[in-house]
């Protein structure tokens, strides 16, 4: 059976106040589930999730649970917590791979960016709705690989696949068409840090959570970067440092063993700043892959942009990997983690390719670094 064109009636839209859960499952080919493999596509059979009743759709790559009948948001998303933790842990314990959102998203209505495909809806696709005084024939939308507590009195679309994950045709035959210089990089393939980068993009590229797509998308980065050098720090950062160490030097003659102790530490940080690090090593790689030299003072704007662009995926990565700051029920923060996502992908395949030509060209300093 196809999927449905224009996507779906997530809820019935009328009668009185209660809620469903909406969760999408991805099952690991380790994982021996007979039953739920039986399903045809885009059919569901009932199941019961302790003691509650509820359905298991199959689409084309994963599973949806929906459960129904929950009288109030609170235990709906009671019970979803509770489900959570146990599907996780049971995955713990057997090694097994379970993936589901692991945070309801709000339904999307009147800041949902796609509120005109549901409005440009023909009438015949909704299961007898009314349209309101406003002209509208829905309350609400969801994407089917989000989990969701779905108001079931409500009218509430779900969108088509597409409209969640980006779909790339493939066709085996058109692949060595599509690519004249076919014969070119061969020998990259016996460069261990591409191939390892290779690796964690097809990790990142297959994560449905944009958080952990952006942390490997991250970890590449920093792979293709960990040949390079880090760089001379500018001169005004020397003079500064070398200022600072000499104020500490001459602070610490003569200093109790504790005060000594502790400029001891300050003059260990300030080392630690004239010290560029995986931080240099990736403005010196982007301003190569921008054709930028870094030393070049008629090119400081695109450099210092360049600088910019990293620290602010730093500040993302940050808020991602100390205390979970970046969080998807936050639009502002979403908004950022996606925008930053779209240009975090750009300069690792750009950089990829980069290092790759390069290192097809002649011997590479990420190669150099694996000898």
């Amino acid at each position: 059976m196809p999927q449905p064109l224009m996507g779906k009636p997530a809820s019935q839209g009328t009668g009185s106040e209660r809620y469903a859960l909406h969760i999408p499952l991805w099952i690991g080919t380790e994982i021996q589930a007979d039953e739920l493999g039986r399903i045809p596509i885009w059919k569901s059979v009932p199941t019961n999730i302790a003691g509650y009743p509820a359905t298991v759709e199959r689409r084309e790559f994963y599973f949806i649970l929906h459960v129904p009948g929950f009288p109030s948001e609170k235990e709906a998303g009671d019970f979803f917590d509770v489900f959570a933790s146990t599907l996780i842990q049971w995955s713990l314990r057997n090694s097994a791979t379970i993936r589901f959102p692991p945070i309801l998203e709000p339904v999307l209505t009147s800041n949902d960016p796609n509120l005109w495909f549901r409005k440009h809806l023909s009438s015949e696709q909704y299961p007898g709705w009314n349209r309101s005084e406003d002209g509208s024939i829905t309350d609400g939308a969801i994407h089917p690989e989000q989990a969701c507590l779905i108001p079931e009195h409500k009218r509430i679309w779900e969108y088509p696949a597409f409209y969640t994950r980006r779909v790339v045709p493939l066709k085996l035959d058109q692949v060595f068409v599509e690519s004249p210089e076919r014969k070119n990089g061969v020998r990259v393939l016996r460069d261990d840090y591409i191939l390892l980068v290779t690796e964690v993009l097809w990790t990142a590229f297959d994560q449905i959570d944009r958080r952990v797509r952006f942390i490997l998308l991250m970890t590449a980065l920093e792979i293709i970067a960990g040949g390079e050098p880090a760089g001379d720090p500018p001169e005004y950062l020397r003079k500064v440092t070398a200022e600072l160490k000499s104020v500490v030097a001459q602070r610490r003659k003569g200093s109790t063993p504790e005060i000594s102790k502790l400029l001891e530490r300050c003059d260990l940080k300030i080392d630690q700043i004239i010290e560029q690090g995986i931080m240099g090593s990736l403005r010196l790689l982007l301003c190569r892959v921008s054709g930028i030299d870094p030393q070049d003072e008629a090119q400081i704007a695109p450099r210092n942009e360049i600088h910019g662009t990293i620290n602010a995926l730093y500040k993302v990565r940050s808020g991602l990997a100390h205390g979970g700051k970046m969080r998807v029920t936050d639009p502002t923060s979403y908004g950022v983690l996606t925008s930053s996502l779209q240009i975090l992908e750009k300069l690792v395949i750009d950089a990829l390719l980069f290092c790759w030509k390069e290192r097809d060209q002649q011997p590479s300093k990420i190669s150099d670094a694996t000898d």
